[in-house]
């Protein structure tokens, strides 16, 4: 297979491209037409291939000038550019290197999760940090980062925090890893969050709203609030869950307001006071523990 592919550009060699066109021609002028390399239709299908192959190889070029690591001299420079980058001195590998943050732990909080969820196996990740001189309401210590993830193995999971941190600063958790890199040995400590279902007893009303007809039936809610508990922006262990968490929740939906919000781990004791959990629990909000009445 040619052209862009999963994998990159895959360029149709001179061959591949004369097989093809002969194929054509026979089709065209039937079998036998003669198109030997002296005949007047092989020199026509020769110009087209020799053609065709600087067009792959422009394509190829074209398409190598947006990625760091194949792009060289000016297509760099301006790869350089779009992040404020200039090269000063550096070669084309220096420069990439530069441009790809290769060999250098991540800066933005963003990046490292982004980092520890590229780690096989990894389906669920969320950082909690305290910069303060006490520990904060969900159990963290001072001057730490709290590293909670689902899914993949210990040792993986443990190096990829390792690579996307910075000595010096705490690594809160009961999962414990030794990692030795460079010779350099940290005990990397990140949280294995334990579930906690969380029931939800809402009241709403309808707020007339000329720009959007919000949500209309309770089962709408329900599904609403579902997906936006357990989305990009949902819970996290050590969450607060109160009705101003649900109301931020459905935050976004236009014509609703919550007048009362009703929340426990027993279906059966529920409280408008709402449920602090500590770090190394998440809760969890999911459709069949939502219950939605309009008022």
């Amino acid at each position: 297979m040619s052209g862009v592919t999963a994998t990159g550009y895959v360029i149709k060699t001179p061959q591949e491209i004369l097989a093809s066109l002969e194929d054509k021609a026979e089709t065209v002028f039937g079998p036998g037409v003669i198109m030997t390399a002296q005949s007047p239709l092989g020199q026509i299908l020769g110009l087209i291939t020799d053609f065709a192959t600087e067009m792959e190889e422009r394509n190829l070029a074209i398409y190598q000038s947006y990625d760091p690591t194949q792009a060289e001299g000016a297509n760099l420079n301006r790869i350089g550019n779009i992040r404020a980058l200039s090269r000063g001195s550096l070669s084309d590998a220096g420069f990439a290197r530069v441009i790809t943050n290769q060999q250098n732990s991540a800066v933005r909080m963003s990046d490292r999760i982004q980092a520890v969820m590229a780690v096989d196996g990894v389906s669920w990740v969320a950082v909690r940090e305290n910069s303060a001189q006490f520990s904060d309401s969900s159990g963290i210590p001072p001057h730490t980062i709290a590293f909670a993830v689902i899914g993949g193995n210990d040792a993986d999971v443990a190096e990829a925090i390792y690579e996307n941190t910075v000595p010096g600063i705490g690594l809160y958790g009961m999962t414990s890893v030794p990692v030795t890199i460079g010779g350099y040995c940290r005990q990397i400590n990140f949280i294995r969050p334990a579930d906690v279902p969380v029931f939800v007893d809402l009241t709403v009303r309808l707020v007339p709203d000329v720009c959007t007809c919000g949500l209309t039936s309770p089962q709408e809610v329900v599904d609403y609030l579902d997906a936006a508990a357990n989305g990009d922006c949902g819970l996290i262990n050590g969450d607060l869950v109160d009705q101003a968490k649900i109301e931020a929740l459905l935050g976004t939906i236009g014509g609703l307001s919550v007048t009362r919000a009703l929340v426990g781990i027993d279906a059966n004791d529920l409280t408008a006071d709402g449920l602090q959990f500590d770090v190394l629990s998440r809760p969890v909000i999911v459709a069949k523990n939502i219950n939605v009445r309009f008022s």
